[in-house]
């Protein structure tokens, strides 16, 4: 019999495991990254060279952390100690990294050693498997993903396609491709070739053919000079056009964004993007701070909407239950535009977010008109109209109401759900394993509103951690449940 002490080291040891296995990355059937068990927007850098070394590396940790950022995608180190050091320090941090695999597109028994030494790091976003992956065959693609699954099935993969492949090859090329990553980046460096317009356009291009997948996108948006490898047209972006580019990126739907790069490799010797490139570099962080602020509605995946009305304007328009955000942005370097967004509620009056940013606008039947001038970005909240955000008690807000509690949790012999919702319909609840496989599927029709209850067996699941997802209508709740039977 064990002792009462016992008892409690084996719970203690059995939470420990689950929570290390729950800290892994995944994404869920309506397409959106999940980390830690929370939709994820990824903000970052490509943060090193394959040049830099380990002090870099944590410098350059200690750098984003600083700015508001969340990723680094770098090159993994042999040395596990290192590397151990290394993830600590990010996780520490707030930041998660994507690590470097195969190398030459090929890999690397060092490569191997690493995923399989830290592939259950709490610190470990995933695996970037490919760089320039338009120009590997699929068959090579399915082999790297394939390795890199079976040995980490916890953690996602990414690969990178070079946005000149949409000049190159049709929609069915790329999603060969996008077939064999579970976060698909896709490269925009358009500074001396092409206008930053192209970013919103390939983007989106890139999301409706990463749909039918339920493939994110995230985007690696050019912060460097071409001359770094080997162009002589190439130049630095300016700060106004590395915000746009940001910017529109958003607009177009992205996931997340990863600049390149960190390290200027031009300078002698080499140099952060702090140091080599002040003004940029603050312009980055201001643009981080702001990104920051509104993510929390760049998440909310329940209505999206996004529209170039006319050349050089662009404006997404993000739906929550309580109000709508709008970003619209004019990429003209030369004129001030006007241009109409139509709002996707009634009785809205707008506000200005960032009022450091003030802006030409007006509200007539639920057209907002703005007017932008050249290169710049507008922000606005759209709130039913004299009460700001309405509280879930009003009469007008109980049909935006959602509510799901689990209990108990953990459980040990079955799984009740507590459902509030504001409106009838048809409530849909996924359960799925720690790495993301469905394990069961429940749709019941609410003939009311009010306050409903659930259970459901689940003698038939393995021991562990669990995600239950709930929705009825655009509603969705996500919810960390452990079983211990």
């Amino acid at each position: 019999m064990l002792k009462f002490g016992n008892i409690l080291i084996c719970v203690f040891t059995l939470f420990g495991f689950f929570s290390s296995v729950y800290a892994q990355s995944y994404v869920n059937d309506q397409g959106q990254l999940i980390v830690d068990g929370e939709p994820y927007f990824v903000m970052g850098f490509f943060s090193d060279s394959y040049a830099s070394g380990y002090d870099e590396k944590m410098a350059t940790i200690d750098s984003l952390s600083g700015a508001g950022f969340n990723t680094a995608k770098t090159s993994v180190m042999g040395d596990t100690v290192q590397t151990d050091a290394h993830l600590s320090h990010a996780g520490n941090s707030g930041m998660k990294l994507i690590y470097d695999g195969a190398q030459n597109n090929e890999w690397k028994e060092f490569h191997l050693n690493m995923m399989r030494t830290f592939n259950n790091n709490p610190s470990l976003l995933g695996w970037y498997i490919a760089d320039d992956s338009h120009g590997i065959h699929p068959d090579t693609l399915k082999m790297l993903y394939d390795r890199a699954k079976g040995i980490d099935s916890l953690h996602i993969t990414t690969h990178s396609m070079a946005l000149s492949c949409w000049n190159d090859y049709d929609k069915n090329f790329i999603r060969e491709r996008i077939d064999y990553c579970d976060v698909l980046q896709m490269q925009s460096y358009p500074i001396g070739k092409e206008p930053i317009d192209e970013v919103y356009h390939d983007m989106r291009r890139t999301i409706e053919a990463a749909e039918p997948y339920n493939t994110p996108v995230v985007v690696d948006l050019q912060l460097f000079s071409w001359q770094l490898t080997g162009h002589d047209w190439g130049r630095w972006p300016t700060p106004t056009e590395a915000e746009l580019m940001t910017w529109l990126a958003i607009v177009a739907g992205v996931d997340g964004y990863l600049y390149y790069t960190f390290y200027d490799r031009l300078a002698d010797p080499p140099q952060s993007l702090a140091n080599s490139q002040p003004t940029l570099w603050r312009t980055v962080k201001e643009t981080a701070a702001m990104v920051n602020e509104i993510k929390p509605d760049l998440l909310c995946h329940n209505k999206f909407i996004t529209f170039s009305p006319q050349s050089h304007c662009y404006y997404g328009q993000w739906i929550t239950d309580d109000y709508s955000t709008v970003i619209a942005i004019n990429t003209s370097t030369d004129d001030s535009l006007s241009f109409v967004i139509p709002t996707a509620k009634e009785h809205t009056e707008p506000q200005i977010l960032f009022e450091s940013r003030p802006g030409n606008f007006s509200l007539e039947d639920r057209l907002l008109k703005v007017k932008l001038g050249p290169m710049s970005a507008q922000f606005y909240r759209l709130y039913p109209p004299n009460t700001g955000i309405l509280p879930h008690t009003s009469t007008d807000a109980a049909p935006h109401l959602f509510n799901l509690m689990v209990y108990p949790n953990p459980a040990n012999n079955r799984l009740q759900l507590s459902i509030n919702t504001g409106t009838s319909g048809r409530l849909h609840i996924k359960i799925y394993s720690i790495r993301g496989h469905l394990v069961e599927s429940r749709e019941i029709y609410l003939s009311a509103p009010g306050s409903h209850k659930l259970t459901i067996p689940v003698n038939h699941l393995a021991a562990g951690m669990y995600i239950i997802h709930g929705r009825i209508g655009d509603k969705m709740l996500t919810k960390k449940w452990t079983y211990l039977p």
